[in-house]
């Protein structure tokens, strides 16, 4: 047993799934992802790519080769590769293919309100995400199995919380490290080609079309039905009055201030395990949906036809972003005492963290008086880093 963050245990798992290529690009909070990797696993091959797109491309090769690969950004950088995850999503898998996305939630000084899971529901692929470190590992390992058994890309949602924060995490310090290779598509066509022959058009029944036919959409139906049996979905059914789906490390503040609660514990978020939440409404009296982010598991649920209390009672950006125990506990226990932030505290400026190299690009502007934007500002930067600096 170790104490690892987030992305300590993210990289571990990628090590234990036999992961050989992993590709990225930086960015808060998951930059640690890929410098664990690279120190600690020298068998898997590194690279920081142009971009996250160029990232994702070199993952899908790697995964046409045969090879578990992984991809690694932060939300907005998934908007960059969604033009390349969406060529992907729905095409033949050979090697696991899985995106790492960490989403910047609740974090004070950040512009980043994004939500990862949009693109889930978006492509129609399926989104893990851990609630610790200990989950963030085996929900890593369990992503290469869902690609492969299913066909499809993964996400791997991780939050600036889970990310950061160290907990206990099982491993196997005799485990050998062994590349996982799977090449049963001799030819890798892209979804393209699927969604024409799915619509009978001409030619579309040519031999040479039909011996590689990816039925992507009949994949998602025995995901969404098979996902009810998963041990990562977790039914804790207990006291009838109040009911909680959740996800991440919301889970464990509800643990904290609703003991009894009855709890469906999310690992796979999208898609969601319709037979358990049926199940949890048919046994409460009242069922809510406490989740980081945006909205996205409760407009799933009640697509479902069925009812939940979300945003209505927690309201979501520009309100929160992020859970805490005592939004819950304000909510939703009687005589709960209601906490008031703290008077006279002195206001400072979000400040830089210590190495960060941006702070080279800041000081050669603030040198010449020159004043910009946050988005000329990384150009800058990304500029003078490409051409080696002044």
């Amino acid at each position: 047993m170790q104490m690892m963050n987030g992305n300590e245990a993210v990289a571990r798992g990628a090590f234990e799934a036999g992961v050989k290529v992993a590709a990225g690009f930086p960015g808060t909070p998951s930059t640690e992802v890929m410098d664990y990797t690279h120190l600690k696993y020298p068998e898997i091959y590194c690279e920081w790519s142009t971009n996250e797109k160029v990232a994702v491309e070199v993952a899908i090769g790697a995964s046409f080769a045969g090879y578990r690969s992984f991809a690694l950004m932060k939300t907005v950088g998934l908007h960059v590769a969604a033009d390349a995850l969406g060529g992907a999503a729905g095409s033949q898998i050979n090697g696991g293919l899985v995106l790492v996305v960490s989403d910047d939630v609740g974090r004070i000084a950040g512009d980043d309100y994004n939500d990862c899971r949009h693109y889930g529901n978006m492509f129609n692929i399926p989104v893990l995400e851990p609630a610790d470190s200990q989950e963030a590992k085996d929900l890593m390992v369990r992503a290469f199995e869902i690609s492969e058994e299913y066909s499809t890309p993964v996400i791997l949602k991780t939050t600036s919380v889970t990310c950061k924060t160290t907990s206990k995490v099982v491993i196997d310090d005799r485990y050998e490290y062994q590349a996982k290779f799977r090449d049963i598509y001799p030819i890798s066509f892209s979804k393209v080609i699927m969604t024409t022959m799915m619509m009978k058009a001409k030619g579309s029944d040519h031999p040479k079309l039909t011996k590689c036919f990816n039925d992507f959409p009949a994949n998602m139906r025995r995901l969404t039905n098979d996902c009810n049996d998963f041990d990562d979905n977790r039914l804790e059914l207990k006291d009838k009055k109040i009911g909680v789906i959740t996800a991440g490390t919301p889970y464990y503040y509800v643990k904290e201030v609703l003991p009894e609660a009855s709890v469906l514990k999310l690992g796979l978020v999208m898609p969601l395990p319709e037979k358990k939440i049926r199940e949890l409404a048919a046994h409460v009296d009242k069922l809510y949906v406490i989740e980081d982010g945006h909205d996205v598991i409760e407009k799933n649920i009640k697509d479902l036809g069925i009812a939940v209390i979300g945003k209505d009672l927690f309201p979501k950006f520009p309100d929160m972003m992020r859970f805490t125990p005592d939004i819950i506990e304000e909510r939703l226990v009687p005589g709960a005492p209601k906490r008031t932030p703290m008077k006279d505290v002195p206001f400072r400026l979000p400040v830089a963290c210590a190495g960060c190299s941006h702070t080279f690009i800041a000081q050669i502007l603030r040198k010449h008086k020159i004043t910009c934007c946050c988005r000329c500002y990384l150009w800058s930067h990304r500029l003078f880093s490409a051409h080696g600096g002044l």
